[in-house]
């Protein structure tokens, strides 16, 4: 077996039970602001210094990396899973002057199942090389860990994706179905349709279809 799940089927429909009756702890030490929870792991995973967990939580400025066949899924303010795969190196923060969640995406690959957020509220996704700001999407980054090229492709909703580069200052707005790769010396990529199943072999996040279908279940819970 390739992976070892620390997820079981009724493992995962009691977290769901958990999140729709708003029963999941957040909540950590005094003092210290918890932004995330781990719903699912598979292979090697952590979070900061210590092996991701069931349920382990991620502090503020907290890191999540990803073995190359590993993955692992947070959930944010009860109503955005991110799932994490393919070497990914991560860091997750508040900015507390503009009310943003970030996610900082180093490397690897990223599938942001976001539930519906108030304008005020986002949450955005910071790549080396750009900028992704969601409200209420499923958008997956692929961050190449050499160049840092970023390839962002949208699933579901609507996303607006800026160059970090001020003298660039291009904003892409991404509808359903397409996606777009922003390169490290500034070139943007064509606006492309794409396939879900390229989607899948580019990111690896949805290669264990059980810890797919648990990620989306929560994900679906926390939107309708």
């Amino acid at each position: 077996m390739k992976q070892r799940i620390r997820l079981s089927r009724g493992i995962s429909l009691a977290v769901t039970a958990l999140i729709a009756a708003g029963a999941l702890a957040v909540s950590g030490p005094a003092g210290v602001s918890v932004t995330g929870t781990v719903t699912s792991v598979a292979g090697d995973a952590s979070v900061g210094e210590s092996p991701a967990e069931l349920s382990s939580q991620v502090s503020e400025g907290g890191s999540i990396v990803t073995g190359p066949d590993a993955s692992c899924s947070v959930l944010v303010d009860r109503r955005s899973l991110l799932q994490f795969c393919g070497q990914a190196a991560v860091r997750l923060r508040h900015d507390a002057q503009r009310n943003a969640t970030i996610l900082d995406v180093m490397e690897g690959s990223t599938r942001a199942l976001v539930g519906p957020r108030p304008a005020d509220e986002p949450l955005e996704i910071h790549t080396p090389v750009a900028i992704a700001a969601i409200l209420g999407t499923i958008l997956s980054v692929t961050v190449d860990p050499v160049t840092g090229d970023s390839t962002f492709a949208l699933e579901e909703g609507s996303a607006k994706i800026q160059t970090r580069d001020p003298a660039l200052g291009r904003t892409i707005n991404l509808r359903a179905g397409e996606q777009v790769t922003i390169h490290a010396d500034g070139r943007i990529g064509e606006v492309q349709p794409f396939d879900l199943k390229d989607v899948v072999g580019k990111t690896g996040c949805l290669d264990d279809s059980f810890f797919h279908v648990a990620s989306v279940e929560i994900a679906r819970q926390e939107r309708y």
